[in-house]
């Protein structure tokens, strides 16, 4: 797998010249393989490239080509490409330029050797997927209702705290032992059904971690490069989770009054946390991690409008 640039494409006009370059990534394997191999891991380093600039990326251009080739002339060998063409609906962007000092990680960034964090990326993929479900959710609809961006990062937090930290407050074969059945015991047996079995339902994860403390781990963890941004992790994960059981369990008697800008900024705050973890995945070291703050969009709102 590399990068392969293009020459430089020069054009002008009245107070404006413009340089530009293509580039594109070239895979390339010691046997034929099915384009589905090739889809899979485009699909992995479209969502690379998209947590390295800090917006969506789109493959609008896939070509694929056999290793022989069709005729040579002279000694250079002449391939027939086979492109893949697909319809993309780009979404209207009020903003076209993408500079550098605005991207949380660039290629220069990751020298000198940028396997060091395409392998572990690679690697953890599948652990991450859950998390990158949620995450670039919120990344590629950048309209997206704040309520619902709100709990879809609450739940990217949840399934990061999963797959990368784990615990839960009690181990399952204990629980089911020695908890579990007091707690069905207590249960009245003239309780209506349909209560009774949601009961149940909800004593299967009564040990496991709430949002709460999900958040406080997490943010513990990272707790020297979340604070400014974060505050106190106890009393951030506190926040994040009282916001999130007030959306989610609001009803006619207590409807929920939390005011937009305040969900706003717990959101930014929220896939801030997030932002960091993904990068530690990647196997970004603090130092370096801290240095992407300065260019982290989520870094500079919270900044901006705490």
């Amino acid at each position: 797998m590399k990068l392969e640039f293009t020459g430089a494409a020069t054009s002008h006009g009245f107070h404006r010249y413009e340089l530009s370059e293509d580039c594109m990534v070239v895979l390339e394997t010691d046997h034929l393989a099915p384009y589905d191999d090739s889809e899979d891991l485009l699909g992995k380093l479209q969502h690379l490239i998209s947590l390295g600039v800090g917006r969506p990326v789109y493959r609008t251009d896939v070509v694929a080509r056999l290793d022989q080739p069709k005729y040579i002339v002279g000694d250079t060998p002449v391939f027939e490409e086979f492109e893949s063409i697909r319809k993309v609906n780009l979404p209207a962007r009020t903003k076209n330029d993408l500079l550098a000092i605005e991207m949380p990680f660039t290629l220069a960034g990751i020298q000198p050797r940028p396997a060091d964090v395409v392998r572990p990326y690679l690697e953890r993929h599948a652990k991450l997927v859950p998390v990158f479900e949620l995450y670039f959710t919120t990344l590629y609809n950048q309209d997206m209702p704040t309520r619902q961006k709100f709990l879809s990062l609450a739940h990217a937090i949840e399934a990061y705290h999963r797959a990368f930290i784990g615990g839960k407050y009690m181990a399952d074969d204990e629980y089911e032992r020695d908890v579990k059945p007091v707690f069905l015991q207590a249960i009245p047996p003239g309780l209506n059904p349909d209560f009774k079995s949601s009961l149940k339902n909800r004593f299967r994860y009564l040990h496991e971690f709430s949002l709460r403390k999900q958040l406080q781990d997490v943010c513990s963890r990272f707790e020297d490069l979340l604070r400014k941004f974060c505050g106190d992790p106890k009393s951030f994960g506190a926040k994040v989770a009282e916001a999130r059981n007030r959306l989610t369990h609001a009803d006619a008697n207590a409807p929920c009054e939390l005011d937009w800008k305040e969900l706003w900024l717990l959101s930014e705050q929220v896939a801030l946390v997030l932002s960091v973890c993904l990068l530690h995945e990647l196997g970004f070291p603090s130092d370096r991690i801290d240095a992407t703050l300065n260019n982290n969009r989520h870094a500079r709102a919270i900044s901006l409008n705490r």
